[in-house]
């Protein structure tokens, strides 16, 4: 799960990145911006389920 966990927060790392290059164009891309920032949140949605589920799991 940590695997997975890493490989969710990196690609947070990188719409981030992302969503700051298009916002800095003389003319950035309105529907761009939306659909990055939609799977943004989506990634934030999941990394906070499996952080949450891996408090609640006992560690072996």
């Amino acid at each position: 799960m940590k695997a997975l966990l890493n490989a969710l927060k990196t690609r947070h790392s990188i719409l981030l990145a992302r969503i700051s290059d298009e916002e800095r164009k003389p003319r950035p891309d309105g529907l761009r911006l939306r659909n990055l920032r939609m799977l943004r949140l989506s990634l934030s949605g999941q990394i906070a389920a499996l952080e949450r589920q891996e408090r609640l799991q006992p560690a072996h």
